[in-house]
């Protein structure tokens, strides 16, 4: 067999097993909801569930419906208490997709077993609004 021809079969068994990773790694993942509406001229929202149950190195995706229209070029914000995140971003925002946003946050494995909670942001350029306050809950590690 060449060289090439096994650097091609190298790379093609380690595309297969970091997507084989992949899949399981979002297998496992926690999905909440955040339906975001104006009330009476001011904006909320509401996640369901309130508290999410994580384990290290799973996956959280959080989707966002707009029940009201966001403003033109607005994002949900998820922010922590005290810049204290349990995943590797301190503010995960959603990706402003027209019709489908999303927030995705990975658990990493240095972080304590505790609750965090954390504030949903409404964020239209110089404007910041805080909606709610929901609980993420990290306990052990996954298996």
């Amino acid at each position: 067999m060449s060289i090439e021809m096994t650097a091609t079969v190298a790379l093609l068994l380690g595309l297969g097993g970091g997507i084989l990773v992949a899949r399981a790694l979002f297998r496992e993942s926690k999905r909440a909801t955040i339906r975001v509406f104006q009330q009476g001229g001011r904006w909320a929202s509401e996640t369901t569930p309130q508290e999410a149950r994580l384990k290290r190195l799973m996956f959280m995706r959080w989707d966002v419906q707009e029940n009201t229209v966001l403003p033109d070029g607005a994002h949900i914000e998820l922010r922590f208490d005290r810049e204290r995140s349990p995943f590797t971003e301190q503010r995960p925002r959603d990706d402003k997709a027209p019709g489908k946003r999303l927030i995705g946050a990975l658990v990493p494995t240095g972080v304590e077993n505790a609750s965090y909670k954390y504030d949903v942001w409404l964020v239209d350029g110089a404007e910041e609004t805080r909606l709610e306050d929901p609980v993420i809950v990290i306990e052990g590690k996954r298996g």
